[in-house]
């Protein structure tokens, strides 16, 4: 007992010692006392070693002030991107006008950030092991919204814009089942293969390498042998190419000084982790990618947005095809798909498939309705005309903002619509007229859509086909369904 009220008695001292030199409690992890007690026997058995090594994973130890920290947000992308863009304004003053004609647009350029969330840091990350300027993740906001599945009316197609020819010559493929272009990550690739090649094509002058990109390497070096000729500036501000893309240029600038410090600009940026968002997933066999979706849990419209370049929902007659997946999805989808197998393609081969956005000319044959992500410019581009002609037809400053739903005059006079694109042609020729409801004894079902509800389940619950859902409910191809919103469906007796 004497020995007991002694250890006891050492104990409280130590205590006492430890409290008076100003010492705090720390709480070791069951695993952390471990490897402390094997530290001390290590230490304790080789007491002439007068050199400790470091320990190559530090021991996290909780002490209070840990435990009542505020958690650290993840880093943003925007962050990031800002930190790391270098073009400058330059007191130019054609870069001044636009970046006040952003000022009104911010709406717009939160649009466009938006629809960037998903694939921005990809970009930045391919930018970056290339050694490129990190301002060229801002050119899709130019050249499509970063919407990818824009096509333009002479063709152009993606996040980037590529014409047909150009995209065959920087291994973009396009098969009956798969359109590279529109792929993210393929295009991507083939869009820094582009401009890298344009770059060292004019010195390593990045601007002159986005004009080429814009208006043609041919252009810009014929633009710069007038001016050598001629005796004067060579900068890419001095040559004589045309004014869309000195304007595109100046954006492109412009761009860099709003997203370096937005809060400037009264830009709210979304909310977008510097994590990769989605995963790419090697299909070995020919998959149905409606099962594949499906078993899953991955939402319909989320893997048609990151995957626009598929053209249906079957990878088509030969495996090795990689589809995109939510990263949260990846193990899940693995799994599947290592088990599904190998799926029969359909007959015939998809038509391009609807979600791309292309430009059209209204009933009345001459003008257009603004949609979300436009400009004078943009729209100029996409009918072949000039910014100064749309201004005057529309009574506007070449600088105007527009408005969601404003119609403007394209072309004056009765007009043609624009050629259409491939992928128009082909719903045109192969699509079924959609199908009314039925006469005979027609029983109609209201259905609230539910979480996790897609066209495909609900087709499924109710024996119908997803085209007489869309018709029904007059809703585009690939909607995103919102829980809680009616469907209307036909049911014969």
């Amino acid at each position: 007992m004497q020995e007991r009220i002694r250890h006891l008695s050492t104990g409280l001292a130590l205590v006492a010692t430890a409290l008076v030199a100003g010492c705090s409690w720390q709480y070791l992890r069951p695993e952390s006392r471990a490897i402390s007690d094997a530290h001390h026997r290590e230490s304790t058995t080789s007491s002439n070693q007068t050199k400790v090594d470091a320990v190559t994973e530090p021991v996290t130890v909780a002490t209070r002030k840990t435990r009542d920290a505020e958690p650290v947000a993840p880093a943003q992308v925007w962050d990031e991107l800002a930190a790391d863009l270098t073009f400058k304004a330059q007191g130019l003053g054609q870069v001044r006008r636009e970046m006040n004609w952003y000022r009104g647009q911010t709406r717009l350029l939160y649009e466009s950030s938006q629809r960037a969330a998903p694939f921005l840091h990809h970009v930045m990350q391919e930018i970056r092991e290339r050694d490129m300027p990190a301002d060229l993740a801002l050119l899709p906001i130019l050249e499509s919204g970063y919407e990818p599945t824009v096509v333009s009316p002479h063709g152009a197609a993606g996040l980037w814009q590529f014409m047909g020819g150009t995209g065959r010559k920087f291994g973009l493929h396009r098969t009956a089942w798969m359109d590279e272009r529109l792929d993210v990550v393929a295009s991507t690739e083939a869009a820094l293969d582009y401009l890298d090649t344009l770059a060292t094509r004019f010195d390593g002058d990045w601007l002159l390498a986005i004009a080429a990109y814009n208006a043609g390497w041919g252009n810009v070096e014929r633009a710069i042998a007038r001016n050598r000729r001629a005796g004067r500036k060579l900068d890419v501000w001095s040559l004589p190419l045309s004014r869309e893309t000195h304007r595109l240029l100046a954006r492109m600038v412009a761009l860099s000084e709003i997203y370096r410090q937005p809060t400037q600009f009264a830009l709210s940026l979304p909310d977008v982790p510097s994590t990769p968002y989605f995963a790419s997933l090697t299909l070995e066999r020919p998959t149905d990618l409606r099962q594949l979706v499906f078993k899953a849990g991955i939402n319909e419209a989320e893997f048609r947005r990151l995957n626009p370049g598929l053209k249906g929902w079957h990878t088509g007659p030969n495996g090795g095809q990689s589809v995109l997946v939510p990263v949260a999805r990846l193990e899940a989808a693995a799994g599947i798909a290592a088990n599904l197998p190998a799926s029969v393609p359909p007959v015939q081969a998809p038509a391009d498939r609807g979600p791309t956005r292309v430009a059209a000319l209204n009933s009345d044959g001459q003008s257009y309705t603004v949609r979300s992500g436009d400009s004078l410019w943009l729209i100029a581009r996409r009918f072949n005309t000039r910014v100064a002609t749309l201004a005057k037809l529309n009574n506007l400053s070449p600088e105007a903002g527009l408005s969601l739903g404003q119609r403007l005059l394209v072309k004056p006079g009765a007009a043609a619509r624009p050629k259409p694109t491939l992928a128009e042609s082909h719903v045109r020729d192969i699509r079924p007229a959609p199908p009314a409801p039925p006469t005979i004894n027609p029983a109609v079902v209201k259905y609230q859509v539910r979480e996790g509800d897609s066209l495909w389940t609900i087709s499924l619950k109710f024996k119908v086909t997803i085209e007489q859902l869309l018709a029904w409910n007059k809703l585009t191809p690939d909607p995103v369904l919102q829980p809680g919103q009616e469907l209307v469906l036909y049911k014969s007796s």
